[in-house]
């Protein structure tokens, strides 16, 4: 089988230098020999398809909070299937992701460790998984809700992660604009799921509207932890990113900024006019939220790994914890 690129797990090195000389070799074009497919593992797998991402999902829940049905398990139970297909489609996307830049991520303190930029896992068998998991998705989608409005958003979502990797990646600013939509298709996909058994349950302009606004704040801060990470390891601005070439720390931080205010203007605006002045008690906990964010977002790497910044942050913790019960019990 002929040699596949893969960086060093321990080092994030090459295993042959570059060929354009200087003080730092060139992309990885490292040699992975076919005959190491044996030492495949199943934890390189799990690793691999990103199991701790699995909380984006949550976001094809939103529709169940905001019409009011957060009570009815019945809601809950109709909604499962297709959050759990994003997760199988999601997964599919970081497969694709981390071969088409395995070389960008043998430059990153963290992403070098990632199964397929270490070796651990060959592209081509990565790319099939990615297939596989794909095909399994979207026939999950048909099984359980037909060929209506669900498959749509879903399959509109393959293709926004497909798009992403191949073309806009390495875009300033575009990147980011064109990620959040797969948080919006998330809560698209879920409202629609939700509409099957209670018709009168539509994604709104304002659910749409507070999701964007709120993926954009978390693309550009992650862009922002990326230039710390980066800086910190002694790595040039843009090789493990080429969008981050576009970007700086200044332009970065009004980015960050202006989406902040962009998600607590639409909520606000969203909370006042559903005419209940009890649900503007849920501004509160939304409000804590983003302005810790902010606070981290200029100074903490951690940001640069959403998923896992809300689960051992003790504030975002505890605001989307409050808000989440506000909202289902208001």
């Amino acid at each position: 089988m002929e040699a596949e690129i893969a960086c060093d797990s321990r080092t994030g090195s090459p295993d042959r230098p570059g060929e354009g000389g200087g003080d730092r070799p060139d992309p990885p074009d490292c040699s992975f020999h076919g005959s190491e497919c044996d030492d495949m593992k199943i934890a390189d797998w799990v690793e691999a398809l990103r199991p701790r991402h699995r909380v984006k999902s949550g976001f094809c829940f939103s529709a169940v909070f905001f019409s009011g049905n957060a009570g009815e398990f019945g809601a809950w139970w109709h909604v499962v299937p297709v959050a759990i297909a994003f997760s199988v489609l999601a997964s599919a996307g970081y497969l694709l992701n981390d071969v088409i830049n395995r070389r960008e991520d043998c430059h990153h303190p963290r992403k070098k460790h990632r199964a397929v930029a270490s070796g651990r896992l060959t592209p081509r068998a990565a790319l099939v998984v990615s297939g596989i998991l794909m095909i399994a998705g979207m026939a999950s989608v048909v099984r359980v809700y037909g060929a209506g409005p669900v498959l749509v958003s879903t399959g509109c979502y393959v293709a926004v992660t497909v798009l992403y990797s191949v073309l806009i990646r390495n875009v300033p600013v575009l990147d980011v604009l064109v990620l959040a939509w797969g948080f919006v298709l998330r809560v698209i996909s879920g409202a629609f799921a939700l509409s099957l058994v209670f018709p009168d349950v539509k994604p709104t302009v304002w659910l749409v509207v507070c999701t964007y606004a709120l993926a954009l704040l978390l693309g550009f801060g992650k862009r922002r932890a990326e230039l710390l990470v980066l800086k910190a390891a002694g790595e040039r601005i843009g090789s493990t990113r080429g969008a981050l070439r576009g970007y700086s720390p200044r332009r970065l931080d009004v980015l960050v900024g202006v989406s902040a205010l962009m998600s607590g203007a639409s909520y606000v605006t969203y909370c006042i006019m559903r005419e209940s002045p009890v649900f503007l008690v849920t501004i509160v906990p939304v409000v804590v939220g983003l302005m810790s964010y902010l606070r981290m977002a200029g100074r903490s790497a951690e940001v640069e790994t959403p998923e896992d910044l809300i689960l051992h942050n003790a504030i975002l913790f505890s605001c989307v914890g409050i808000w989440l019960v506000l909202v289902a019990l208001l």
